[in-house]
């Protein structure tokens, strides 16, 4: 944030807690696959013994009337899975091609919520994300 602790306070808790379980996601996702698990996170992941709600599909079928603030925001946003395609009732995230670093580096000191968000989303897309896409993404938090 461009003014530290004091501007951080302003963002709301579903970005910040979203934030926290993209993190998670994109860790457990190196580590599974220095264990030789390469589909974490992707709609085939279905290990012998599947973690609890909501890692289990890592996060994927993440639905606002189950969790509304630890959400799959930042996931979606860079992943390559339409999740509405997959788990009934899930955020239609046709998106792909952000990065975490890219979010964290150039849209983070920006955003406090949904709409600032969306506005950086939508001032740094990537080639092939509409404005639309991104508009119905965030529709679903």
């Amino acid at each position: 944030m461009n003014a530290g602790p004091i501007q951080y306070i302003q963002v709301s808790r579903q970005l910040q807690e979203s934030w926290a379980i993209a993190i998670e996601w994109f860790i457990t996702h190196i580590e599974y696959t220095d264990r030789g698990i390469n589909n974490y996170g992707e709609s085939n992941y279905h290990p012998i013994n599947p973690p609890q709600y909501p890692n289990d599909q890592a996060y994927q079928y993440w639905t606002l009337q189950v969790q509304p603030t630890y959400t799959s925001l930042y996931i979606n946003i860079v992943d390559n899975i339409t999740d509405s395609n997959i788990f009934f009732g899930t955020p239609n995230d046709q998106i792909a091609g952000y990065t975490l670093s890219f979010i964290e580096q150039n849209m983070f000191k920006h955003c406090y919520g949904l709409s600032s968000l969306g506005m950086q989303l939508k001032n740094n897309k990537p080639i092939g994300v509409t404005d639309a896409q991104i508009d119905l993404l965030l529709s679903s938090y």
